[in-house]
Formats: structure tokens, sequence, C-alpha cells
């Protein structure tokens, strides 16, 4: 329920505040009091995407609508979940608020001062409220509304639930033969380089373990043919090669022997000789131990050779297939085993899905041939009893009619649609009533559709949806004769009941059978103009309204009328005291 409704600097309300009680409110005012601006306040509230800038009122720096409302999780099941999942405390009350600013020239919305997003508070308001209009009148116009309204009315969301669970499974299989069919229509002669592609897939995936490896494996044998490269060259310098170290050193050795004997034993010949002796004993020592170090390196060339080989089919199939890991050619081998085990055994495949498909069919139309009975049973039963009900309300020789029609292909809502037909005129034949129906027509017709769901059991008419809170009329009342309007006033008081109600009216028949009058008056201050709302909660104030409503403008008039206006406001403090 919303308890206040706040609008700030919108046209030519500066501020007003509007305390709501939990019955029927209406609201009325001259023309051009604000009432219009009242309803494009409420649009703008709910994310409609109206042109901010032409309502701000001039020289104001924001612009701002607010309400503060209380959820009920048993009657907005979804939308509490959604704040719930927003983290945002809804048990105590929500202010709800949109505002805009020219300064940068966009709007932002909030729920108890979280940014929302405008779809968020959309839908906030969308399960809070319902408006109904001239043009807005339960939607009748739209093409699905008479299924809706039958379905909620009998009670089949249920049915309808499991239909749609049966249904989404036959889409599913339709999609899987699809897909199957066309798969195999775009890949059947690509058979045999699928197969290709398998082998060397499956070659190079041989050993797994060594793939996973390939790269640390190889490092290390590339470090130790490193190692093996640089003994072997020791080794080579150190040989018996004509220009090896061993050689070399054994030459100046044998020399600077010949010299100490040319030298008759000098001691400085004696000494190089020796160092020499001493040089190629360690030259003998490295020898031994680089031979010692290539005998225990763990090195096999084959090995190496080995691992060269699988990098280079590996970086190949990447470059082919233009993948960056080996974790893509994991995935492109399991997809071309499937793809491949696809085709050839399309046939059997196409099969076993042609099969579950007509399953899930005949599983679907069994549900939907269940709910289509119900549904003709419940459409016999409602379209004379909506007839019976519209006759009080101007509708004496009106006929509506309720009808159930196959569809040639089964859709999420069933095997049929559902049709309201409207004969307003006897012997002018019906058309589907969002044709045909008139403004001041549909009107009426909303306002017995939802008493009639009223009427039902709460077992009966219990959905899954969120039930909208308060039912904004504006103007309902065009149209109408005084005496329809008393009717259709009747009919709101009983909606009041269960659903709270904000009329904007110039009815004074309307304005009598509130249980909270407003009404909007316009002042001048310093050259601007401004709205203002007031409450009438004294009998006095009420009955000059409902005076003015009725055009009594001389006291003469006024006079005439005021036992007419006093019956009508003392029959409904009687009915709200009973």
């Amino acid at each position: 329920m919303i308890e206040e409704l706040r609008i700030k600097n919108f046209a030519v309300i500066e501020d007003l505040t509007l305390r709501l009680s939990s019955g029927f409110n209406v609201v009325t005012g001259e023309t051009g009091a604000g009432k219009s601006v009242l309803v494009q306040a409420l649009s703008f509230l709910g994310g409609e995407p109206v042109v901010s800038s032409d309502y701000l009122r001039s020289g104001a720096e924001k612009m701002e609508v607010s309400i503060f409302c209380r959820l009920d999780s048993k009657r907005n099941p979804n939308m509490t979940l959604e704040l719930e999942n927003l983290g945002i405390e809804w048990q105590e009350g929500i202010s709800a608020r949109r505002f805009y600013e020219p300064s940068t020239n966009r709007t932002r919305a909030f729920i108890n001062d979280t940014p929302v997003t405008l779809a968020t508070l959309k839908k906030l308001w969308d399960s809070l409220a319902e408006r109904h209009g001239q043009d807005q009148s339960l939607e009748l116009e739209r093409s699905d509304f008479a299924r809706k309204y039958l379905d909620h009315w009998g009670g089949l969301d249920q049915e309808l639930a499991r239909y749609r669970a049966l249904y989404a499974e036959f889409q599913q299989a339709k999609q899987d033969l699809e897909r199957h069919r066309q798969f195999v229509a775009q890949n059947s002669e690509r058979l045999d380089i699928l197969r290709h592609n398998r082998d060397e897939l499956e070659e190079i995936f041989r050993d797994p373990e060594k793939l996973r490896e390939l790269d640390g494996d190889l490092s290390l044998w590339m470090g130790r043919d490193r190692l093996m490269q640089g003994l072997c060259e020791v080794d080579t310098l150190l040989g018996e090669g004509q220009v090896s170290a061993g050689l070399l050193v054994s030459r100046a050795k044998a020399l600077a022997l010949k010299l100490v004997q040319q030298s008759d034993n000098h001691s400085d010949f004696r000494d190089m000789a020796q160092n020499l002796e001493r040089c190629s004993d360690a030259l003998d020592e490295v020898a031994r131990q680089a031979a010692a170090l290539k005998s225990s390196l763990d090195y096999e060339p084959a090995r190496l050779e080995e691992l060269l080989a699988l990098k280079a089919k590996r970086d190949r199939l990447m470059a082919k297939y233009h993948l960056a890991d080996i974790e893509g050619l994991r995935r492109l081998q399991e997809r071309t085993a499937v793809d491949l085990e696809t085709l050839e055994a399309s046939g059997e495949r196409d099969g076993a899905l042609a099969a579950a498909l007509e399953k899930k069919r005949e599983a679907l139309a069994a549900q939907g041939g269940r709910l289509s009975i119900k549904r003709q049973r419940l459409a016999r039963e409602l379209g004379p009893l909506a007839t019976q009900r519209l006759r009080p309300l101007g509708f004496a020789k009106v006929v509506l009619e309720c009808d159930v029609i196959k569809r040639d292909e089964p859709d999420s809502s069933g095997l049929d649609r559902v049709v309201f037909w409207f004969s307003p005129n006897p012997g002018e034949g019906k058309r589907e009533l969002g044709q045909i129906a008139s403004g001041g027509e549909r009107s009426r017709i909303a306002l017995i559709l939802k008493n009639l769901i009223l009427e039902r059991p709460p077992s009966i008419t219990h959905a899954p949806e969120d039930r909208p809170d308060l039912l904004v009329l504006d103007e309902i009342e065009q149209g109408l004769s005084a005496e329809v309007t008393a009717l259709a006033a009747a009919q709101l008081s009983k909606l009041s009941v269960e659903y709270q109600v904000l009329a904007i009216t110039h009815s004074a028949v309307l304005a009598c059978s509130a249980d909270s009058h407003f009404v909007l008056e316009k002042r001048f201050d310093q050259g601007r103009t401004m709205t203002e709302a007031r409450a009438l909660v004294n009998a006095k104030d009420r009955e000059r309204e409902v005076l003015r409503l009725l055009g009594a403008v001389s006291p003469k008039d006024k006079k005439m009328l005021s036992d007419y206006v006093e019956k009508l406001l003392q029959k409904k403090r009687t009915q709200s005291l009973c």
C-alpha cells in the first residue's frame, strides 16, 4: 500500500504531498489545477520515458517524485524477493524516488537510498500500481488479455505452469533435432577431413602426460645437450689433434728437455721443463675429469630428438588450427571426436531425436488438451456472468462472450487462444472487445472484470505473479451518464476493500463515494502559479467541493443541491460505519 506521495518541482507543482488512505481516495480540482500533472508525475516515478525537461518547474534545480509504501510478501512475492537480492530491507516499508537534474540532463532512481536502475524502479511500480483510464482499462486491447484473465479467474495458473514446463521441453527437443539435421547437412562432405583431423590429434595425444610436460622436459634435455657439447669440445681441445692443447704441451715439454741438455743443465731451463711437465699432468687430469663427466651425464640424443619432433608436431597443429595453447588442442580433439561420432551415427541419432520429439509432443498435447477443456468450461461460465453484471451499468442489451479458439500451432500459452467477443447493440454482430469497445465501455468492463476476480475464492485465483495494491483511475467517468457513474462508484467501493484506489475525477458521484477526498488548488505567489493539495477532512469543505463539481455557482444553486449532496455524503458515512 502507498501511504505517501510527494511531488517536487514538477510542472505547476512546487511541493505537494498526498497521504493516502487504504481505501477509496479521490482527487478533484478545477481544470488546470494539476490533476493531469499528477498522473504524469506517477508515470515519471514508474520509469516511463517522459521528457523530463518538459516537466521541470521553471527555475528549479531538481525535479523529484517519491513514495513511501509497504509491501506484502504474499501479494508482491517477486518484488520482495528482488529487493532482498539487492540487499534492500522492505519489511518496515520502503521509499522509492526518481529525480531529474538539468545540470547533468539525466534521471536517477533510488529505493531506500540505494541507487537502482529505472528498470528496477519500473518493476517496483508495476507490482504496486495499475493505471486505468480511457486508454488503459486493464489493457483490454492486448491480444493476450482475454487468455490471461480467463486463466487467472479460473485458477489455471498451475495448470499453465505445467503446460509451459512441457512446452519448454518440447521446444528443446525440437531445437535438438533441428540442430542435428543442420549439422549433418553442413558437415557430411567433411567426413574424410574430420577423420584425418581426428587421427593426427589422437596421435599427438597418444601420451597426454608426455605432451603436458613437453616444455619442461625439452628445456631439461636441451640443457643437457649443451653440457654434452661443451664437454665434447673440451675433449677435442685436450685430445691428440694437430692443434690440441695436449699435443702442443707435449712438444713444448720435449723441446724444454732438449734445451736443458744443451744448457748443461741450467737451472732456469730445468725449471721451465718441470713446469711444462706439471702442465702436461694437469691437462691429463682435466681430460680424465671431462671423460668422467661425460660418462655420468644422463644424456640420450634419441630422447632429445623425440622431444624436438613432438614439439614440432604440436606447434604445427597449433598453427594449423590457430590455437594458442595445448588446452585448445585438447578441446578441439574432443569436439572433433564428437562431431565425427555424430556424423558417423547420424541416422541412428536422427531417429532417437525424432522419437524423443514425438514423445514430448504427445505429452504437450495431452496437457494442452486438459488445459483447453478447462478453459472451454470456464469460458462458458464467464461470458454469461460478465454479461449479467454489465447490464446494470448502462449495457441493457450488451452481450460479452468468452471464446476458446484452437491454434494452428501450440505456443507457450497453450493449444488455443482466448477471445472476448463484444456486441454492444443487438443485430450489429460481434467483434473482439479491444477493437470495438469505446473508452467509456472499456472502463465499465474493466471494473466488472476486476470485481469478478475479487468474488472468486482466493484459493482459486491465487497466482505467483505480483498483485498491484493501488488502482490509479484517470477520469474513468468520461462518456458515462450520472446513473452509470453511480453504478461504477459502487463497483469501485467494492474494489477498495481489496485494493487501494486513487481516482482523479470531475465526478461528484465518485467524490461522494470516496473514503478520502483531496482537492488540488492553484494559487499565485510573487508572480508564480503553484498547485497545492488539501485533504478535505471537514464535512463542510467536502460539501463545498462536491457542489462545485456539480456546477453550483450561485447561492440559489447551492441551496437547491445541498440536500442532495448531504444525502450522498451521509450515505457514504453510513456505509463506512457498517
